[in-house]
């Protein structure tokens, strides 16, 4: 559903899922706003009661208005598929704050009286909510609590479309109870008529699970929980955590009673009881938003390579053993002792990872070769068996091997220190976050041929399970900034995401590298603002120098900059401390910018050694083809990126570029028809139709087209490439608002 536009609702992200209906944020298209948009399940579009239940809580929730309640902003129906647009919180819900433990008394009290006032405006207008749960009460980030989802609500006068259904639903045609059984009141179970009461015990049983962390009612079935409810009273709350308020529990017990006639009788009442507690409580002391991490890392015998001897034995012993010694002194590193790290010699990262209990190890080769030693390490990543970006490479002369072992350990040393200090938040607890993220990580090998919105999903679950998992917020950056970039997404759309999620990684971690650079190309792509962007690249650089994907996008900067020569040295650093496809690729887009097609090419050629269909550098070299006239080859290389690439409008946008400006115009109006056609179901940027007409020499169409480009933000490099920079540089209009973002062409 990605992508995808639902009616004037153009879906950016998954936000959850429930058992009717999935959750996504959403663009509204004809108001400048984000929303959520919960869409029924397609699997359940021909099922009747789930689509009365949709629709009631789209009719009972619209008629309702208060701080306390989402807000219901518009619903509909488009392509078989029905949706709610609600407003977008920010925060979390119960269930996912209770993940971290109970919830201090204080905050407690606040949540349950937002609650409390939520279901009294309801219940005065004739609405049972009858599914209060943890999942269904949402804690905004900076305002009060919020009560979600009325797909159960049942309005005590029923209207004529319910009038068949009685006063309530208890076992339903979907087979199940309705509400999850472990906050459903007694009289619900047992399938009797059921009035405001039974929210009200429904949010005894929030309460209790909040205050304690335990659920008033656990069993391994669901029929026993029931049995539970229908035959027992719950264990006083103060019998699980003694330092609740005695007052607390007296309120939770009075929820949860059997007979709903000694139960609270309005959440009026229980406003009053709890007003009361909250003058009394203190404030709760601030939660740790941080978590401490240590590096534990196992330095491996280093191999050599070529012919040995006595002294290249004994270099490489020395700089194995000085390195273990010299790591182990420095603070926050667990280091394996030498004579665990000879034991397992040559077995695989992960099988050392479990039987040392390391989460590194530190690897690496020692050549000697014509009166040079040559040295290189990386730590590899136990769990994952991936190499992270710290590879010390060193070229020294053998005349002083002492000296050279030395400045060996020296830089290895600060090579892993470095790694350590980014690695600090770079972790998480949580095995489940941390699948997803490793998912994630999997699927964006190829994001440029469509796997976008499987890396999103994952990210995002990775950052619900754990909000503190920084990486896992600079993954969901990172794709939303290259969403932007492509524009398969609309790019001011796109960027907010990604600025965003940038810097929610960052309020984790002020030092996290990878975060900074994600924000410097927001700054880069959406703001223009040259001076943030620099900025940002260069505090990412200076906290981690191999980061080499930050060098590639600073380069990009400085080449908009008019600074070519910095431009090409920071490409020039970047390909040379990691040379990934990725890297080299991007490297391959700064000497393209600077019209030297021959040495771009080589690198795309070098990018696709090992993996032919790398579309990054495919696309790439096909532009630099066609700026050097060589149309058929460009054309191949177009051809294949666009079947590559699902025939995303970026992509044929750029064939049809090349089509137009080779003379093959038929072909190119084919391109413009085949973008008509994308719109009716997917966002296409009006960027691509810049392309494709400024290739077909019709200048008023393009820049007609470039109006809407303008608002709808196509981020920098659309104007300032040599594949369409010709077509501002004549028009006074287009080089005057160039000049006014300090751009020249």
């Amino acid at each position: 559903m990605i992508g995808r536009q639902l009616s004037h609702f153009y879906i950016v992200g998954p936000l959850g899922s429930g058992g009717m209906g999935d959750v996504y944020e959403a663009q509204d298209l004809r108001l400048p706003r984000s929303v959520a948009l919960k869409v029924l399940k397609p699997s359940l579009v021909e099922n009747r009661t789930a689509q009365r239940r949709f629709d009631r809580e789209a009719r009972l929730a619209a008629s309702l208005n208060h701080p306390n309640i989402c807000t219901i902003l518009d619903v509909g129906q488009t392509d078989g598929l029905a949706f709610i647009a609600m407003e977008l919180l920010q925060g979390e819900s119960l269930k996912q704050r209770l993940r971290n433990g109970p919830v201090p008394v204080a905050q407690l009290l606040e949540v349950a009286s937002d609650v409390a006032r939520g279901l009294a405006v309801a219940h005065l207008a004739g609405i049972i909510h009858r599914d209060i749960t943890p999942g269904n009460i949402f804690l905004t980030e900076n305002g009060p609590a919020k009560l979600l989802d009325f797909g159960l609500a049942k309005a005590l006068v029923a209207d004529d479309d319910e009038a068949d259904g009685g006063t309530t639903e208890g076992v339903t045609d979907l087979g199940v109870v309705p509400g999850t059984v472990h906050y459903l009141s007694p009289e619900q179970l047992l399938n009797e008529p059921v009035d405001r009461r039974a929210d009200l015990w429904a949010l005894g049983a929030v309460l209790y699970h909040a205050a304690t962390g335990a659920r008033p009612f656990e069993a391994r079935t669901k029929t026993e929980v029931m049995s539970q409810i229908l035959s027992r009273s719950p264990m006083p709350p103060r019998r699980i955590v003694p330092a609740l308020p005695e007052e607390l529990e007296q309120v939770v017990m009075r929820l949860l009673e059997h007979e709903p006639d000694r139960r609270y009788q309005r959440a009026a009442d229980l406003l009053k009881d709890l007003d009361t507690l909250r003058t009394q409580s203190r404030p709760a002391p601030p939660r740790a938003s941080r978590r401490q991490a240590n590096m534990s890392v196992a330095v491996l015998p280093f191999r050599t390579i070529g012919a040995t001897h006595d002294a290249l034995e004994t270099f490489r012993d020395g700089v194995t053993t000085e390195v273990t010694w010299a790591l182990q002194q420095v603070p926050g590193i667990r280091v394996a002792s030498r004579t665990s790290a000879d034991a397992v010699r040559g077995l695989p990262a992960r099988a050392i990872g479990e039987q040392l209990g390391m989460e590194y190890v530190l690897e690496g080769t020692i050549q000697m070769a014509a009166g040079r030693v040559r040295v290189l390490a990386g730590l590899v990543a136990t769990r994952t068996e991936e190499r992270l970006r710290m590879p010390v490479r060193l070229d020294l002369p053998d005349s002083d091997i002492l000296s050279a072992q030395d400045e060996a350990v020296r830089q290895i040393v600060a090579g892993v220190k470095s790694a350590a200090t980014r690695s600090t938040h770079a972790v998480t607890t949580d095995a489940e976050a941390f699948v997803e993220y490793q998912r994630g990580l999997h699927a964006q090998r190829d994001l440029f041929n469509g796997s976008w919105p499987t890396v999103i999903e994952h990210a995002t679950r990775a950052t619900d399970i754990d909000p503190s998992f920084a990486p896992a917020h600079v993954m969901l950056a990172d794709t939303y900034n290259s969403l932007g970039l492509l524009s398969f997404m609309k790019p001011r759309v796109a960027f907010q995401k990604a600025r965003l999620a940038a810097e929610r990684a960052l309020t984790i971690d002020p030092d996290q590298a990878a975060a900074h650079a994600a924000l410097g190309l927001v700054r880069f792509g959406d703001d223009w603002d040259w001076n943030a962007a620099e900025a940002h690249f260069r505090r990412a650089l200076d906290i981690d120098q191999d980061l080499a994907s930050a060098r590639v996008h600073y380069s990009w900067l400085l080449m908009l900059l008019g600074r070519e020569a910095a431009a090409l040295a920071e490409a020039n650093r970047a390909v040379s401390a990691w040379r990934t496809r990725f890297v080299i690729a991007g490297a391959a887009v700064t000497y393209f910018l600077a019209e030297r097609y021959d040495e771009a090419i080589a690198l795309c050629d070098e990018a696709l050694d090992g993996n032919t269909e790398y579309l990054f550098a495919i696309y790439q070299r096909g532009q630099c083809f066609h700026m050097k006239g060589m149309y058929p080859t460009a054309h191949a290389d177009l051809e294949r990126g666009a079947q590559i690439g699902g025939r995303a409008p970026f992509y044929i946008s750029l064939l049809g570029r090349s089509y137009g400006e080779a003379g093959m115009r038929d072909k190119a109006l084919g391109i413009l028809h085949e973008l008509d056609a994308m719109r009716t179901r997917r966002y296409v940027a009006p960027h691509c139709y810049v392309y494709v007409y400024h290739g077909l020499g019709n200048r008023e169409q393009a820049l007609l087209h470039q109006e809407d480009a303008y608002r709808d933000g196509g981020q920098p490099l659309n104007y300032l490439s040599p594949f369409i920079r010709n077509l501002f540089s004549l028009d006074p209009t287009h080089r005057d608002r160039l000049r006014q973002m300090r751009l020249t062409v």
